[in-house]
């Protein structure tokens, strides 16, 4: 194939390894489109010798690739997942021991005694004298007018 049907085609990295097999000089911050018109006005010795020989490209779709990969990865899902098997049945154990070793250490029953009636008062009441008006009121100082609470 001649290198002004080729050149059009290449990318920057393999118009750069094509010109290194001419031996030519290619600065490394060219841009593609110069890279392009370097190769198409080459003309050396090497060029009759050298040779492309191309092959048909199939990309594969997702479910191929996935189909692929899981077939050659078969073994080290198997092991994968028995280890995780593994650490989960241990995990599962130890958070067993940690939750019995907890309340076995705690004095306190859940869920707690609802509380008596007289502590019900007692909440109220002081809920109420907490936020009754005369708590909340204010008026302005007489020097500087600034709000203060009665």
């Amino acid at each position: 194939m001649p290198l002004n049907v080729l050149v059009p085609k290449l990318t920057l990295k393999s118009a750069k390894e094509l010109a290194n097999l001419h031996d030519m000089y290619m600065p490394s911050k060219i841009l593609l489109k110069n890279a392009h018109i370097l190769l198409e006005n080459h003309k050396c010795e090497t060029c009759p010798d050298l040779l492309a020989i191309f092959k048909p490209y199939k990309t594969a779709s997702n479910a191929e690739y996935q189909q692929t990969w899981y077939q050659k990865n078969k073994e080290k899902r198997a092991k994968y997942n028995k280890q995780c098997a593994e650490k989960s049945e241990y995990q599962e154990s130890i958070r067993k021991n940690v939750h019995n070793h907890y309340w076995s250490k705690k004095d306190e029953k859940f869920p707690p005694h609802p509380p008596s009636t007289d502590l019900c008062q007692h909440i109220v009441s002081d809920f109420c004298a907490d936020t009754s008006p005369e708590i909340f009121e204010e008026s302005g100082c007489a020097v500087c007018g600034k709000l203060t609470p009665i």
